[in-house]
């Protein structure tokens, strides 16, 4: 391989690098933005069977 293919790698390499680092940072916005969204719902303890039957009074 002589200096130009050297060239052409090192540049492909370079590129591959910040496209990985541009989804990385769109992954953590994506991420952060999860955190934000979860933190306005209302939380809610599951609901146990015999609850479930003492509400509709079915079983």
């Amino acid at each position: 391989m002589g200096l130009i293919g050297l060239f052409f790698a090192v540049n492909a390499l370079a590129k591959e690098e910040n496209e990985r680092e541009k989804v990385i940072d769109h992954l953590k916005t994506a991420l952060d933005e999860v955190k934000n969204l979860s933190g306005l719902l209302p939380s809610a303890h599951p609901v146990r069977k015999s609850e479930m039957i003492k509400d509709t009074g079915t079983r």
